[in-house]
Formats: structure tokens, sequence, C-alpha cells
């Protein structure tokens, strides 16, 4: 554990018609061992700031390719890596369960925080999808768990790239796949109607809904590849979704009322109406309303009627954004690759002394 208590700097910025904060991230290495303190030298930054949170405690977590976990609370950031009981520095999904612990889902595992300690999580050989026999064959390096959800009874479900869904339900994991009927091996995102049902957001294989034990799966002639990234329903009740190289189509209703993806429901926003690029990684709502997209190319702001464009002109620490947390003040996080997190809080830039 490596812990940073630090004054933040505050700097003037170019904006347009806002300003914004930014934290940018030491370049603190991953830790591969069991203990000892961590380095304060290493590569060069190259890893994503993928995942991130705020736990009910207030505390801010975010979770990096490559270096493990960072907390932020008040102006003192903590960094948790292996050397902590974390079982890998690569960490793609986090998730706070209603009894207060957190699940970190990374390339090899599942890791549990609770009470200050980190504890692994074990997915039984008998349940564990088998290696492939080449990773060259995936469209992504096999393993990685991507989004942790829970559902309404309590069971855990973990997506994963190229072996389908674990589900924990306290006690044992089961998994299910394209042979169960899973529309893909590849799930980005997870959700659950107000019926129960469960829905799966796959990266080629459309979307499909499990209920009474079964899939459904609607593909759509609209979205290229049917590649989804990730899915909102806003406050409205219309889905929006995330597409690689297809802008953000919103859906004229519910997941209840998802019963076609054949485009003629679907509002497509790409670059040509004003959004920052067709490519979208995720998609928040603020507490006022406004989503916001975060694209390779920037983040944009839309209010109903209009879009705005931060990029790293206006402070983005960079412009390929993966996660945006909105923080219970109202401030908004970005995390980026290369190591960046920003924070917006409609006044000024911050920066930590140090940052590069």
């Amino acid at each position: 554990m490596h812990i940073l208590s630090l004054p933040f700097l505050r700097t003037s910025a170019r904006s347009i018609g806002h300003a914004y904060v930014l934290l940018s991230l030491l370049a603190i290495p991953a830790c591969n061992g069991q203990s000892g303190p961590a380095s304060s030298t290493g590569p060069a930054r190259t890893e994503v700031v993928g995942c991130g949170l705020q736990d009910r405690a207030g505390d801010l977590w975010f979770g990096t390719t490559g270096r493990g976990v960072l907390r932020v609370h008040d102006q003192a950031l903590t960094w948790y890596t292996m050397k902590d009981g974390l079982c890998d520095d690569r960490v793609m999904a986090m998730l706070e369960d209603r009894d207060g612990t957190l699940w970190f889902g990374t390339q090899h595992g599942i890791s549990r925080y609770a009470g200050g300690t980190f504890t692994a999580v074990p997915i039984p050989d008998g349940v564990r999808a088998p290696e492939p026999d080449t990773a060259a064959t995936m469209t992504a390096t096999p393993g990685w768990i991507v989004r942790i959800f829970q559902d309404r009874d309590g069971d855990l479900w973990f997506g994963t790239t190229g072996w389908g869904v674990y589900r924990y339900d306290g006690r044992s994991f089961s998994r299910l796949s394209t042979a169960d009927g899973l529309c893909d091996d590849y799930i980005q995102d997870i959700h659950q109607d107000k019926d129960g049902h469960l829905w799966f957001i796959s990266r080629g294989g459309g979307v499909c809904r499990y209920a009474n034990g079964a899939f459904t799966t609607f593909r759509s002639r609209d979205i290229q590849n049917n590649h989804m990234i990730t899915a909102l329903e806003d406050r409205s009740g219309r889905l929006w979704f995330a597409t690689v190289n297809g802008g953000a189509r919103r859906f004229q209703g519910s997941w209840a009322d998802l019963d076609t993806l054949d485009g003629a429901a679907f509002t497509t926003f790409s670059k040509a109406d004003g959004l920052n690029s067709g490519n979208v990684s995720t998609i928040v709502q603020d507490r006022r309303g406004d989503l916001w997209f975060g694209t390779n190319d920037g983040v944009s702001r839309y209010d109903g009627t209009a879009f705005t464009h931060l990029t790293t002109r206006e402070g983005l620490s960079n412009n390929s954004v993966w996660t945006i947390v909105e923080a219970r003040n109202g401030d908004l996080w970005f995390g980026t690759r290369q190591g960046g997190l920003c924070r917006y809080d409609g006044r000024t830039f911050t920066r930590l002394p140090g940052a590069p």
C-alpha cells in the first residue's frame, strides 16, 4: 500500500464556458510481489483508468490496467496492488455490494475488499472456463472480468472477455455461455429491468434477455456488427447504447419495451450530430439530467438539445475516455488512457504536485 497526502494546486485554464479540475496519477508502477513498499520509479505510463465508483463512505476508487487500485479519501491517495493482497494489478471492473463489500474484477480473477483486507475469491476449476488454445482467436485477452453487477436477489454477476458470465450466489459459482444460449461470450455490461429480467450487452452478439432460465437474443441491423460497449436507462425510461464506431443509439423505450433491435426505434447520435466521436465507451447521466459520453476523442455533454465538448484543450488528461464517475458533491471524474484521472467541478483545474 502506498499513500500520498498532498495539497491540490489550483491553476487557470481555457474553457468553453466552464473550467475543469485535473488530477493526473503519479507514476507509481504495479507491484507483483506479496509484501514490501511500492517503488516510486517505473516505466512510462501506458495503462488505462478503466473503472471507478464512490463508496458509501464517500471514498472514490479507480481501477487501472497495470498499477492496481487507487483510493481517493479527501486529499489522500492510497494505492493498492498485489503486494496488498489484490489478485492482479490489472483491474477493469468494481462494485460495492449492498453489504458495503468492494469487489474487483481483474485479468486473473476476483478480489474482495472488506474490513481493510483483500481476499481472493477463486472460481473453482469445475466452473472456470478452460484456457483457449491460443489468445489470437480472441478479440481481447481471454478471462478479463470487465463488469460486475448485483441483482435484486443479491447474486453477483461477472461479465468476461470471452468466457461468458459467472454467477456467484454467496456460496458457489456457476457459468453461462453461448452453449447455454448467451448471445456472445464477450459480455460488456449487465442490467436488470423492473420485472427482474437480466440483460446482457455483448461485444458482437447484440443484447440478450435472461428470464425464467432462458435467453432471448436481440440484434440490430442498424448497429455495425452489433458491437456494443454499455447501456444506460435515463430518467425518462429511454435506453442509450454506446457502440464501437456507431456513435450513441437511443431507443424510445425501456428494457421492458425492447422486443426488437431492428433500427426502427433508434435515434442515432454520431459525429455529424455533434458527438465528439462515433467510438463511445461510456454513458453517464448526471444529477441535472445531462448525459455525458466518453469517447476516443474526448467527452461530449448532451443537455437534450446540443452537445458541448471537452478535450485536452480544456484540461482533459487524455482524449481517450474510458470511465465517468459522478461524486455525490456533483464533481465528475473521468478515467482515461495513459493513467489519466480528471475531475471537473465547474471552476478550476487542479493538479497534484509532481504529476506530469
